[in-house]
C-alpha cells in the first residue's frame, strides 16, 4: 500500500527538520537517514518506509546514547 500524499509531505518536512536537528549536534549517521527519507518521501511505498524508519530509531538510539555521554 502507498503512503498518502498528506503523509508523504509530512514525512518529508518531518526527516528535514530532524536532519538539521542532528546535523546541529554531530549526529552524522541520524542526520544521513534523515536525510535520505527527505529525499525518497515521495517514492516510498509502506514497505520500504518501515525499514527506513527501522534503522532510523536504531541511529536514533545510537545519536541519544552518544549524546548522553558527552561531558556537559
Amino acid at each position: 500500500k502507498l503512503v498518502n500524499a498528506e503523509q508523504r509531505a509530512t514525512l518529508h518536512r518531518e526527516a528535514h527538520s530532524l536532519k538539521s536537528a542532528a546535523a546541529t549536534f554531530g549526529c552524522h549517521a541520524l542526520a544521513a537517514l534523515a536525510h535520505a527519507i527527505e529525499e525518497e518521501a515521495e517514492t516510498f511505498d509502506a514497505a520500504a518506509l518501515a525499514v527506513r524508519l527501522a534503522a532510523l530509531s536504531q541511529a536514533y538510539q545510537s545519536a541519544k546514547t552518544a549524546l548522553a555521554a558527552r561531558p556537559t
